[in-house]
């Protein structure tokens, strides 16, 4: 009934078929009658006016098309029911059954706590894959159609070539190569010298092999290449591949030997790889990954997304930085390496065209995600959004959950740092608190074939969906060039009258706004937006935005502005612990000032000390190179 149940949602669908007298109908209606052997709606019997009443009716053969249709919404478990129970309708189960054939263990290093195998457990998974590539290959030759449904293939490569499961690995991927989409070949790291022995000599085999095979349909490839794997397997998968799109790489410390072998030459042009993920990077001397990467990047100059994830902590001067720096077309970057000093080269030069960055900082909690002051950010002139990978934090269905509380009645604090870093960063419109498990998946995980969520969202869904983060817009006054910069947060960190962040039991809207250095009190804010024909609770972030139509809306904020004394809005406390406002613009002043009154050489090396330390802190405000040898690089450290 499950399958009737679906074939009726084709009542209002385009998709119709001729009945037997020649009268269109629905599919549903159709299908339905033929089930029934009750007559259509014109009064006909579908099936042949010979057979007598009693005979079982069957269905006609239905176009491959319309299977395709029915195996789209279609679960595993229904189709693998529906492929046994149903005869005309077999085809539509096999057709989602057969999607992806799977011919590994499901070994998953994120899931053990020892991702090393012992003898016995390589024994028998090299026994299950035995039995498994055995079956399946019967199974395709039985039903040739089910060759046609096979989209993805995964392999976990496991014995010599002299073993008939070798043969039979070949002999099915000669089957599918023509019409494959997706390919995984994952290995396991297997420590026994007897098995690395066994699974090199299975590896050259393949490779023989698939030298001579053709995937012109292959879009996506995933590799398992670890510390006994030969680099040859990568230089003959890419080149029968010339449509690849996606190449994943879980790259565990490559040796100098896999890659030494490796001919820089012999990398073949991906003109088409739009995406490449590189994962468990290690930090060590001896990880030759970072020898592979940059060769990869040189091979395919239209790469638009790249994720790199692992333990590293690079420096300017690293090679795959230089190589991305090349890619006139990268929109996206994301590092997931829990390290933000080793991002300096992001924001020195080149990356043009980077639209989206992720970066990881594990010790930002949910307490400080809005001390704005103290976030790192690169200079990217056409960056729009950044995520940033935090500590754990709740389930966005948790927060969902807990609803939306009422708006703190105040506004938060831009101070100088940020605005100035809005500045260099002149696209940014959006910063968002992520926390996700799973953000780099490991290649290994059969629901890699389900596109994995995005870790930035439209602002228009973060209430829905329990996202985080900060929206941006500013404002230009056409006749003064003055700007308005105002900031809605969606988060649960507050403040209390003390000055003491805390997390609140519900994410709430906060406003941040800054005119002409001061904080603008909600009061007098909302009274600009209303006056300038503004909505002041916007979802919709924007740079060097037009306030409203009507100047009403500045003229409000400059007559609040002009009545206010010109103070700084930060507290700040001198040496003897009294508390001070400071003007923003009297900094500089004050420090002359105190120079001319003192006259004393010893307030003079203060000054120049403060200096120095200003241009070693603040050094991205100059346009001088940086030591390639600098850790922090292009990042601010205000």
């Amino acid at each position: 009934m499950a399958i009737f149940n679906f074939i009726s949602s084709f009542n209002h669908h385009p998709l119709l078929l001729l009945s037997a007298t020649g009268v269109v109908q629905p599919l549903s209606q159709y299908a339905m009658s033929l089930a029934s052997g009750h007559p259509t709606t014109n009064g006909t019997d579908p099936a042949s006016s010979s057979q007598t009443p009693n005979q079982p009716k069957c269905l006609p053969d239905i176009p491959v098309d319309v299977l395709r249709l029915i195996a789209e919404n279609l679960d595993r478990a229904s189709a693998f029911a529906l492929s046994l129970t149903c005869k005309s309708l077999r085809d539509a189960g096999e057709i989602k059954v057969w999607e992806t054939l799977d011919l590994t263990t499901g070994y998953d290093p994120e899931s053990l706590e020892e991702p090393s195998l012992d003898q016995d457990e390589c024994i028998n998974r090299q026994r299950s894959v035995s039995t498994m590539v055995r079956k399946r290959l019967l199974a395709l030759k039985r039903h040739p159609f089910r060759i046609e449904c096979v989209l993805g293939l995964r392999i976990e490569p496991s014995d010599g070539p002299n073993n008939s499961t070798a043969k039979s690995f070949i002999e099915i991927i000669k089957l599918v190569a023509p019409n494959l989409r997706r390919f995984s070949y994952l290995q396991i790291p297997w420590g026994d010298i007897e098995f690395v022995i066994r699974r090199t000599l299975f590896a050259n085999f393949l490779l023989e092999e698939l030298k001579k095979l053709s995937f012109p349909r292959v879009v996506e490839l995933r590799l398992s290449l670890h510390e006994s794997a030969a680099l040859g397997e990568l230089n003959c998968l890419l080149p029968p591949m010339p449509n690849l799109q996606t190449l994943e790489i879980c790259a565990s410390r490559l040796s100098y030997s896999s890659v030494g072998s490796w001919d820089v030459n012999t990398v073949p042009k991906l003109p088409k790889l739009k995406r490449l993920e590189v994962g468990h990077i290690d930090d060590q001397v001896d990880d030759m990954t970072l020898a592979v990467l940059p060769r990869l990047i040189q091979a395919a100059p239209n790469i638009e997304h790249v994720v790199i994830a692992g333990e590293w902590d690079p420096l300017s001067s690293d090679p795959t930085y230089v190589a991305a720096r090349g890619l006139k077309k990268l929109k996206s970057l994301e590092i997931f390496t829990g390290a933000l000093s080793g991002l300096g080269a992001v924001g020195r030069s080149g990356f043009e065209a980077l639209e989206d960055l992720t970066v990881e900082d594990e010790d930002l909690d949910e307490t400080n995600e809005l001390n704005l002051e103290d976030l790192s950010m690169p200079r990217l002139p056409n960056l729009r959004r950044l995520a940033v990978m935090t500590s754990p934090r709740l389930p966005g269905a948790e927060y969902v959950s807990l609803g939306i509380t009422p708006q703190p009645d105040y506004a938060g604090h831009i101070g100088p740092s940020f605005i100035r870093r809005l500045d260099r960063n002149p696209s940014l419109t959006q910063i968002q608190f992520v926390f996700d498990d799973n953000a780099f998946r490991s290649p290994y995980a059969v629901a890699l074939d389900v596109p994995a969520a995005p870790l930035l969202t439209d602002p228009s869904s973060w209430e829905a969906t329990g996202a985080r983060g900060v929206l941006i817009r500013t404002y230009i006054n056409p006749s003064t060039q003055e700007q308005l910069v105002h900031l809605r947060a969606l988060t649960r960190a507050l403040e209390h009258p003390s000055a003491q962040s805390y997390v609140g039991a519900r994410r709430a809207w906060r406003d941040f706004c800054n005119f002409r250095g001061r904080t603008i009190p909600l009061s007098i804010l909302r009274g600009a937006y209303i006056e300038a024909g503004v909505d002041v609770a916007w979802i919709e972030p924007g740079r060097e935005m037009e306030f409203g139509h009507r100047p009403d809306g500045w003229k409000v904020l400059e007559d609040w502005r002009d009545e206010v004394e010109d103070v700084s809005d930060v507290e700040y406390v001198d040496s003897d612990g009294e508390s001070m406002d400071l003007a923003d613009s009297d900094f500089e002043d004050d420090d002359d000032d105190d120079d001319d009154e003192s006259g004393e050489d010893e307030g003079e090396g203060e000054d120049e000390d403060e200096s120095e330390t200003e241009q070693t802190t603040d050094w991205a405000d100059t346009d001088e190179d940086v030591d390639e040898d600098d850790p922090i690089g292009g990042w601010d450290v205000d």
